[in-house]
């Protein structure tokens, strides 16, 4: 009798110091947290109907009846042998009488973990009980944010969440302001007010969703290089260095790239500059313009032409061109003159060659007129000037003369 009755004592300080050792045991950190919940009912006892091993994955419970009426379904757990040394935490599925996929030895750590040394054997008619295990425990580790929701959580109704940066957003408000309050990576957007990027901006070598900008300001410094690949932004200054990249010269029928003459390049009646684009004379180079422009028609286009008695001051500019028309624009070969143009003072003997041209022809497809040479005066002076012609195919001589 005493034998038996220090037996069930031993028993029962044996349990309670598993029950502790459990409690108080470090959760493993191996195995993750937040599974099903069970449903928590308030009232449920029943025993088994027959033996379960320490292993067995299924059970067989006597009843089945919840006080109040109704009946137990779906996912439950319960306390086997409570108060026992085997007192064992399981969950499973219920249907009728019958509790299939056991979870065998669930941890007092964590309300999850399967634990090897807390899975016993059990008698036919050993308590079945739900208790508040592990259904609190699961509930504090969702809550804690150590375990996870199996399904999903939802407001009742649309809240506002902006009174706080932690309240926890609904789905719809989400996907708002993923939609339609942030740049989408492949997604077409119309994107308003003035967007600043702070680094290098390059556009993506695949193809990709059209996104149309309102309006673009990059911060200083920020595009800093010349474009390298044909796939990155290029900044103003850039552009504008070559706004006229590729474009052609122009001429008397085609807008396009001109360069503006010297005021050497005007009193010498240079068509072409530097650059290689035809030169055009600004108002203030020209001064106070053309005083004088007389004509020599020469049939034979050998004759010389002379202009007698011209009257300059300092800085005067006399001009001698040679012009072709459609007949003798033959394009490529026969508009051409050789000549040079020379000058005499009135009160002095001498003449002087101002300029020599050979061959002097306007650019192939061109009738433009041929400038023989300029004479500019150094102070005032009448002089003699004759264009001495020695070849050509032209339609006309033209002396003008620029007053400064």
């Amino acid at each position: 009798m005493i034998d038996t009755l220090l037996a069930k004592i031993g028993s029962v300080f044996v349990g309670a110091a598993l029950f502790l050792t459990g409690v108080f045991a470090p959760a493993p950190s191996s195995e993750p947290l937040g599974v099903a919940l069970p449903s928590g009912t308030a009232v449920f006892e029943t025993s088994l109907a027959a033996p379960i091993s320490s292993s067995a994955t299924t059970m067989t419970i006597t009843a089945n009846s919840v006080r109040g009426g109704g009946s137990l379904s779906g996912y439950q757990c319960f306390t086997i042998d409570e108060g026992s040394a085997q007192a064992e935490y399981v969950c499973g599925t219920v249907a009728t009488t019958t509790v299939t996929s056991l979870e065998r030895g669930i941890s007092p750590a964590d309300g999850v973990t399967e634990d090897a040394d807390l899975k016993f054997a059990h008698r036919r008619g050993a308590s079945v009980k739900i208790t508040d295990f592990p259904l609190i425990q699961r509930l504090v580790s969702q809550n804690l944010g150590t375990g996870t929701y199996v399904n999903t959580l939802s407001y009742a109704s649309a809240v506002s969440i902006a009174t706080s940066s932690n309240n926890i957003p609904y789905a719809s408000w989400v996907q708002d302001a993923i939609t339609n309050q942030s740049v989408l990576v492949t997604t077409n957007q119309t994107i308003a007010g003035n967007k600043t990027f702070t680094g290098s901006s390059i556009f993506g070598t695949t193809t990709h969703a059209t996104s149309t900008i309102t309006s673009l300001t990059l911060a200083s410094g920020t595009i800093s290089r010349a474009p390298v690949i044909g796939n990155d932004i290029a900044n103003k200054t850039y552009v504008d260095g070559v706004a006229v990249s590729g474009a052609s010269n122009a001429d008397e029928t085609t807008k396009g790239i001109v360069e503006e003459a010297t005021q050497a390049e005007v009193n010498a009646g240079t068509a072409t500059g530097a650059t290689g684009a035809n030169l055009f004379i600004p108002p203030d180079k020209l001064a106070g313009g053309v005083a004088a422009s007389m004509t020599f028609y020469n049939a034979t286009s050998t004759t010389d032409a002379k202009v007698s008695a011209i009257s300059m001051t300092a800085d005067d500019v006399l001009v001698m061109w040679a012009q072709f028309d459609s007949t003798s624009c033959i394009t490529g070969s026969a508009n051409f003159v050789t000549g040079s143009l020379t000058y005499k003072q009135s009160n002095l003997g001498a003449t002087t060659t101002v300029s020599t041209v050979t061959n002097g022809h306007s650019a192939v497809g061109s009738c433009n007129a041929v400038a023989i040479g300029s004479l500019t005066a150094t102070t005032s002076m009448t002089v003699n000037v004759t264009a001495d012609i020695s070849d050509g195919e032209y339609s006309a001589l033209v002396a003008q003369l620029f007053v400064r």
